[in-house]
């Protein structure tokens, strides 16, 4: 998906804010081409939503709902180990200290 398209998109849903909605709409109004873009995205909207509605209702929420542990730690896929990965926290403090966490002087 291009930025354009994600910009469409994000009108399609009205997710976008007045001040990037205004000059979008300006543009589709100018643009023939970005019209016929923003059409072929509005239009297959429904049957995306029409076939995830479709999966959604063949998905075993149940046994997927009966696999995920209530109480203790999820276990983590055979073959994938957490040792040798930095955590998002520890990751996210590093950033927060410029890397001062490594600075050995």
């Amino acid at each position: 998906m291009t930025d354009e398209d994600a910009e469409l998109v994000a009108l399609i849903d009205n997710e976008l804010d007045e001040g990037s909605r205004g000059p979008l709409l300006a543009r589709l109004a100018a643009d023939e081409r970005l019209r016929r873009r923003y059409d072929e995205l509005r239009a297959a909207g429904a049957p995306i939503a029409a076939s995830l509605a479709e999966l959604l209702g063949q998905a075993p929420l149940e046994r997927l709902r009966a696999a995920i542990p209530v109480d203790g730690p999820i276990r983590q896929p055979p073959g994938r180990s957490t040792s040798n990965r930095m955590g998002c926290g520890e990751l996210w403090a590093v950033q927060g200290t410029g890397g001062l966490a490594f600075d050995r002087r």
